[in-house]
């Protein structure tokens, strides 16, 4: 990770080794109605980084929707978190175990050109960060079937949900948050 260290948008994970069994059995129904409430604030979040990305386009941020969008990108990625069993907090929470870091654009060195163009730019990231995540959707069922029936995480899985997060905070950082221009890496373990 000490490569991306300084990735305006980061988030790294504490790899426990065991996770709550109680919370198993329940975990795909906490998965799906927190899926459920990030739709809304999915559809609000690509209606923010429109009119995000126009007013950038003239040259300002306005900071209640960076706050808006900051508070999205973490909450998006807790729910991924929380999904593979990488977390044991509901995302609404945050979790000790998690430490995400979105720093704050200065709308001044942001390049007004690529503001609305960055979706575009990022295809690539936004097809392997869907098909990892896809993937991953299979890896989180395996994931609950060991610890349900041994109450361990296995690394293995741990490491390919915490890069799918990783990864998915990136892309959203550059394509739709308006938070960076600076393209991110093809690198899961950044």
């Amino acid at each position: 990770m000490a490569r991306y260290d300084d990735y305006p948008a980061r988030v790294e994970f504490t790899y426990q080794g065991s996770a709550q069994r109680k919370l198993m059995a329940a975990r795909p129904l906490l998965a799906l109605a927190a899926f459920a409430i990030s739709l809304p604030l999915f559809a609000l979040h690509l209606i923010v980084w429109l009119i995000a990305g126009i007013t950038l386009a003239f040259g300002s941020y306005p900071p209640l929707l960076w706050r808006y969008q900051k508070w999205f990108a973490i909450f998006y990625t807790r729910m991924l978190a929380f999904s593979s069993s990488l977390i044991d907090t509901f995302p609404f929470r945050a979790d000790p175990t998690m430490r995400i870091v979105l720093d704050d654009p200065v709308p001044a060195e942001l390049d007004r050109r690529l503001a609305l163009l960055k979706p575009l730019l990022a295809l690539p990231h936004l097809l392997i960060v869907d098909l990892a995540l896809a993937i991953g959707v299979l890896f989180d069922f395996a994931t609950w079937i060991v610890i349900i029936s041994s109450g361990a995480h296995p690394r293995r899985l741990f490491d390919y949900g915490a890069g799918a997060a990783r990864w998915n905070l990136r892309a959203l950082a550059y394509a739709t948050l308006h938070g960076t221009d600076r393209y991110p890496p093809f690198d899961p373990r950044a």
